[in-house]
């Protein structure tokens, strides 16, 4: 009885695993056009969930929360936009071509997305290490600035159909949701949380019964008295 309760039990729970996971895949490949946007969706959307309640059991405003999910859901249509109708890589085409018309058309995006991210990142780079370590500062944050300027303009130069586009902006949503929310702790009262969870009442009744017992114990001051 106890095996067949058991495997049961196993059952109801792989169904319950099943089902999510199942519909994941299956819209991922439904509306993005691959099962890996379901996989990836589905991992951050649990990531950005157990955030949320984690905020919320730190009493953090259900209102704040639905704020942050607003503000995201609208980062995220915007990425899904740009990316999705190649509006980047029309422009980068557009100044390729009166900038650099020698250069060849099909990498034109690229390049001038290179060149000109790689010389933004660059500079705040510059600008950011010398503020935070002088010149060895200044030097480390030029390097570092035009190495990842130059990935986000690679990356921005490539002509996502308006599938792909949508798939990353939904994956943008979900990350930017409980990184926005989780700016609600910079300010958060760590001493009210822990006065929370400090059984104050308790300690001092419990040092209060010690006291009175250690009192009506005999050799004590009060029985010696």
């Amino acid at each position: 009885m106890a095996i067949q309760v058991g495997l049961a039990l196993a059952l109801v729970a792989y169904v319950g695993l099943l089902v999510p996971v199942g519909m994941a895949l299956f819209l991922g490949e439904w509306i993005f056009g691959s099962m890996g946007w379901g996989i990836l969706h589905g991992a951050l959307f649990s990531i950005a969930t157990a955030a949320a309640l984690v905020l919320a059991a730190l009493r953090i405003s259900r209102a704040y929360l639905a704020g942050t999910l607003l503000v995201a859901i609208v980062i995220g249509i915007a990425v899904g936009t740009i990316l999705g109708l190649a509006w980047l890589n029309a422009a980068y085409a557009a100044i390729g071509q009166s900038m650099a018309p020698a250069v060849d058309a099909g990498i034109r995006p690229l390049v001038v997305g290179l060149a000109l991210w790689g010389t933004v990142f660059a500079l705040v780079g510059i600008l950011g290490g010398a503020r935070a370590g002088g010149v060895g500062g200044a030097i480390g944050g030029f390097v570092g600035g035009a190495v990842v300027g130059a990935l986000f303009g690679a990356f921005t130069a490539i002509s996502f159909s308006l599938q792909v586009g949508a798939a990353l902006g939904a994956m943008v949503t979900l990350v930017a949701w409980p990184v926005l929310a989780a700016l609600a702790l910079r300010h958060y009262d760590w001493e009210d949380l822990k006065r929370r969870f400090t059984p104050s009442a308790s300690m001092a009744a419990a040092k209060e019964t010690m006291a009175f017992v250690k009192s009506r114990l005999p050799g004590s001051k009060e029985d010696a008295a």
